[in-house]
């Protein structure tokens, strides 16, 4: 239930600690849900599922963090005036930010499917009559 809500909340490429909090979510749930596998609850969300969501967040986390990184070391490489190890992180800067908005794009994509693979079933009656 907490992680349908937060796949509810709109999320931005920038926000890491939502998106963070996010990840861990999906990753209790799918813990729960192959704990419970046996009992084949009916609309339970599939391992499979909260497994590609957490590897798109974490990717997106990793690429993210990098690039903060590597943006961060060349500001104090200006800021101490070491202008040619500034501009030789340039272009590893400009590999790093589209790896982030690649995998932000990734992500995007695997946020809109958990929202559809999580959420199904969810208004389907629980008790269905029979023939």
């Amino acid at each position: 239930y907490e992680l349908a809500l937060a796949l509810q909340q709109p999320l931005a490429d920038h926000e890491l600690e939502p998106l963070h909090a996010l990840r861990k979510l999906a990753r209790r749930l799918r813990y729960a849900v192959a704990l419970l596998r046996p009992l084949a609850l009916p609309h339970a969300p599939t391992a499979a599922a909260l497994s590609r969501l957490q590897a798109a967040l974490r990717q997106h986390r990793d690429a993210a963090l990098l690039h903060d990184r590597v943006r961060a070391r060349i500001d104090r490489a200006l800021a101490r005036q070491r202008f040619a190890l500034a501009r030789g992180l340039e272009p590893t800067l400009a590999t790093l930010r589209a790896r982030r908005s690649h995998a932000w794009l990734e992500l995007d994509a695997a946020l809109q499917r958990a929202r559809v693979e999580l959420t199904a079933g969810e208004h389907e009656p629980q008790d269905r009559p029979t023939a």
